[in-house]
C-alpha cells in the first residue's frame, strides 16, 4: 500500500510541477523580453498553385526582439528592412497526432499574426520556465508561401 501512494504522490508533483495548469505554465513562460538569435525564412513563389522558385535564407546576426505580456506581443526586427508588429493575441494548446501519441502544441492567434511556439528542447515540460523558445509562422497569399521561424532566447 505504501508503495501505491508513493507512486501517486510522485505523479501528483510531476503533474503539477509548476503548481499551475499546462496553459497557465506556458503563458508564464512566453511573458517577458526576448532576444532574437536567428530567424530562418523561405519563400516559394508559386504559378497556378505550383512552386517555380525557392529562395532560402538564414540570419544569424540579427537585430530585433519579441517583447511579450499575458496578452499582448511586440516585435522588431531588420533584415533587409525594419519589420514591427503590435498585437493582441492569445496562447492557446491543441493535440496533434505524433506517432503512436499525441502532444501539445501552442500556437499563439493574434490579431494580426500567428505563430507555432515551440518551448526549449520540446520535452514535456519544456513549456515550464522556458528560456529558449521558437516561433513559426507560415504566411500564404496567391502566388507566395513564405516560412519563417524565430529562434528567440530569454534576455
Amino acid at each position: 500500500m505504501k508503495f501505491k501512494a508513493h507512486i501517486f504522490f510522485l505523479i501528483l508533483i510531476t503533474a503539477t510541477a509548476c503548481g499551475k495548469s499546462k496553459q497557465e505554465c506556458a503563458e508564464d513562460s512566453l511573458i517577458g523580453e526576448w532576444d532574437i538569435v536567428k530567424l530562418y525564412e523561405s519563400k516559394n513563389s508559386l504559378e497556378n498553385g505550383i512552386v517555380v522558385s525557392q529562395e532560402v535564407m538564414e540570419f544569424t546576426e540579427i537585430e530585433g526582439y519579441f517583447t511579450i505580456t499575458a496578452s499582448f506581443m511586440e516585435y522588431q526586427y531588420s533584415t533587409h528592412s525594419v519589420v514591427k508588429v503590435d498585437q493582441n493575441y492569445t496562447l492557446n494548446i491543441t493535440k496533434e497526432n505524433a506517432g503512436f501519441t499525441k502532444v501539445d502544441v501552442y500556437t499563439i492567434d493574434g490579431d494580426l499574426e500567428n505563430f507555432r511556439v515551440r518551448f526549449g528542447d520540446e520535452t514535456s515540460d519544456a513549456h515550464e520556465n522556458a528560456t529558449e523558445i521558437s516561433l513559426e509562422q507560415t504566411v500564404t497569399s496567391d502566388t507566395l508561401v513564405i516560412d519563417r521561424r524565430f529562434d528567440l532566447v530569454r534576455k
